[in-house]
């Protein structure tokens, strides 16, 4: 769904991976998303054809590592101009390290329910310090991008957009 936005896939960093790639989480060799997609409609179990493992999307659960493409691009916050950080606390590693890793010039956006560090800035953003590139939209994530989207006039195209994607999502997987 994100490449509908245009985004560029190269800048995009899924930490907790995605739902358009399955693999064996055994064996690791790639499955075919929709063949999963298949099996997940009729609430069956796909196995891996090499070591008959069940396959999944290829989303990281709970006490599962990061992959490895995440640590690969992770490097490239360093030399992003902007950053969005959206409903998190950042209390858990490698996450609480994001504040210290974008460029000084970056402007940083956090749209999330509460602060993320201290008023000082001491502890990642300086929301309050005249000379910040930090912006604090402090509210519940989905609530705020709604507001920024009426704000700036984007409503009209972003209902076009989500009823392109949900049409595109319901070919994809074949709903009716």
């Amino acid at each position: 769904m994100d490449s509908k936005c245009g985004i560029d896939p190269d800048k995009l960093i899924f930490a907790h991976g995605s739902f358009t790639e399955a693999h064996c989480p055994k064996c690791h060799i790639h499955t075919d998303i929709n063949e999963l997609n298949e099996y997940v409609m009729k609430g069956e179990v796909m196995k891996c054809s090499k070591c008959k493992s069940p396959c999944k999307h290829k989303i990281v659960f709970y006490g599962e590592d990061l992959s490895p493409e995440f640590y690969q691009k992770m490097n490239k916050v360093s030399n992003s101009d902007l950053g969005v950080v959206c409903g998190t606390s950042l209390l858990v590693s490698p996450f609480n390290c994001l504040p210290y890793m974008f460029n000084k010039k970056a402007w940083r956006v956090v749209i999330n329910k509460s602060e993320i560090g201290d008023k000082t800035g001491k502890k990642g953003f300086k929301y309050y310090k005249e000379d910040s590139n930090d912006l604090l939209i402090k509210g519940y994530s989905d609530a705020m991008a709604e507001k920024i989207i009426n704000d700036c006039g984007w409503k009209e195209e972003f209902e076009a957009f989500v009823k392109e994607t949900n049409d595109f999502a319901a070919e994809e997987l074949e709903i009716d």
